[in-house]
């Protein structure tokens, strides 16, 4: 019988950490084991330097240490780590990345704010029956705020904008401010607000919305607080807590004048967001008032569910298209791309993956298979704006795309992929490579030079070659080709038998070439 996995999901934010670890069925069920929540203030003064302060990062550090701690002792064999805006915008994130890893042990991945959407939806509008309407999904972190328009099948509207609880006090308050705020001050903050909302907020004022779902810690602070305090105001949950917009401004008003030690004897305000809370209010105010919302629906899921939801569907625990193939194929379609092409180029490069690595050519991991197919199905996407330099320009377009579902280093190894698959064989110290980890820079290097042969193997883009595979005979290894025409693959055969040498000098071993019909 098949043992349940047991896996973890921590998401680092600009105000919060959580650690969220699951029992897995191989049907996709899964069953909650532990959901823990510490706020870090990951953020406290690093937007005003654009860097993490080292205290800052101490706290975060314990954090994390604890999780990875907690995870593993709950018998946790998988855990994924993600950072969002206060790690994205800093200047000193590597350093960090760095700690963390030595530290905790932890791989942390920092992602894109347009894929901390998309994780957001998918773990909201898992939660929450929709019955087929559009729901505009609103998400007020530390550092930004995550718009997103969808139903229960797919989204249709992304956006992060660069507001955040965090953010917005750094921009108006000095570091420990717990006074008041009077009215001009909010009204300011408001309109700060809107000046970085604004074209999100007008792509959505004409689009069509059912139900609004709040999934922040900040609604639902703001909610409790509206029910608590003018509670002839409240009104019957549907699917969850509401929060009007009429209750909101009542709210404000009434923190506004408070001091920070104030605010937190209020029933609703907890001790680490006494002096962000009136920021929150004003982005949610704004957002409101924007788009003539009346009544929001207060979610208690948020992006670690979303990560759930994308672990379930990337290892085939429940059914749908990946979200990072269906991205690859959107951006690839938007371009013009040939597919036909690209599909058979990333067939063939899979084929040298596989059979290298039962000849023990490499020790590359499925995440690193993967990448390598999404890069040969993009490989010459740079095509449309012209065939001289196409890999340079689709390696640009690949990395300035935010295809969602990838991560920022992801991203670079995907963009250099398609960068060399032609041209000059990648070397560590190309200002391509010069960027990325050891790691990353030595997958570019060997698995780029299966994509390059397979691209040789199809010069004429007439799938003359059919299949291919690397044996081993005798201590020799052999490139054995199904050719579909021999009259007719002189252009693959030349383009390869320079690749061969390429080979040798990249895996340190002799290879010939070997046609077959």
């Amino acid at each position: 019988m098949e043992q349940d996995r047991r896996v973890a999901f921590i998401d680092l934010g600009t105000n919060s950490a959580r650690m969220m670890a699951v029992s897995v069925k191989e049907n996709g069920a899964y069953s909650l084991l532990s959901d823990q929540k510490v706020a870090v203030r990951l953020g406290e003064g690093g937007f005003s330097s654009n860097k993490l302060t080292p205290e800052a990062m101490d706290r975060a550090l314990l954090v994390l240490s604890r999780f990875a701690k907690s995870a593993k002792s709950l018998g946790a064999t998988e855990i994924t780590a993600l950072a969002t805006s206060a790690t994205r915008d800093a200047a000193n994130s590597e350093e960090f990345i760095d700690r963390v890893k030595g530290e905790t042990g932890l791989d942390l991945k920092v992602i894109s704010g347009l894929e901390e959407a998309r994780l957001i939806y998918l773990g909201v509008s898992r939660g929450h029956y929709l019955r087929g309407k559009n729901g505009l999904f609103i998400d007020i972190g530390g550092g930004s705020t995550e718009l997103i328009l969808g139903h229960e099948g797919d989204f249709s509207f992304l956006d992060s904008l660069q507001v955040g609880t965090i953010r917005v006090y750094n921009r108006f308050f000095e570091p420990g401010y717990m006074g008041p705020v009077d009215e001009s001050t909010f009204e300011d903050m408001k309109r700060h607000v809107l000046s970085r909302a604004i074209r999100s907020l007008k792509k959505l004022r004409s689009a069509q919305f059912d139900r609004v779902l709040a999934s922040s810690g900040t609604a639902r602070h703001l909610q409790e607080l509206a029910v608590r305090s003018f509670p002839e105001l409240a009104e019957p949950p549907t699917d969850g807590p509401t929060l009007t917009l009429r209750g909101l401004k009542k709210v404000s008003r009434m923190l506004c004048p408070l001091p920070a030690a104030e605010r937190e004897k209020l029933k609703g305000v907890s001790p680490r967001r006494k002096d962000i809370i009136v920021s929150g209010a004003a982005i949610l105010e704004t957002i409101m008032e924007e788009l003539a919302i009346e009544r929001l629906t207060v979610a208690d899921r948020s992006l670690r569910n979303g990560m759930l939801e994308d672990y379930l569907v990337r290892n085939g625990l429940v059914e749908g298209l990946s979200v990072r193939e269906e991205s690859v194929l959107r951006l690839g379609r938007s371009c013009g791309f040939d597919e036909s092409h690209g599909r058979h180029i990333a067939a063939l490069t899979l084929s040298l993956f596989d059979s290298s690595l039962s000849l023990g050519l490499h020790e590359f991991n499925p995440i690193d298979r993967e990448l390598l197919y999404y890069g040969a199905l993009l490989h010459d996407i740079g095509m449309f704006l012209s065939l001289k330099d196409h890999h340079a320009h689709g390696s640009y377009i690949v990395r300035h795309s935010q295809l969602l579902g990838f991560t920022d280093r992801e991203m670079d190894v995907l963009s250099a992929l398609v960068h060399y698959h032609r041209g000059k064989r990648p070397k560590a110290r190309d200002a391509v490579l010069a960027s990325m980890d050891e790691g990353a820079s030595n997958m570019v290097q060997r698995c780029s030079m299966f994509l390059r042969m397979a691209e040789s193997m199809d010069r004429s883009h007439r799938e003359i070659i059919s299949r291919c595979r690397f044996e081993k005979r005798e201590k020799r290894v052999y490139l054995v080709l199904t050719v579909k025409e021999p009259s007719e693959w002189d252009l693959e055969r030349w383009a390869l038998e320079t690749d061969l040498e390429d080979f040798k000098k990249v895996f340190r071993i002799s290879l010939k070439l070997e046609g077959s019909e």
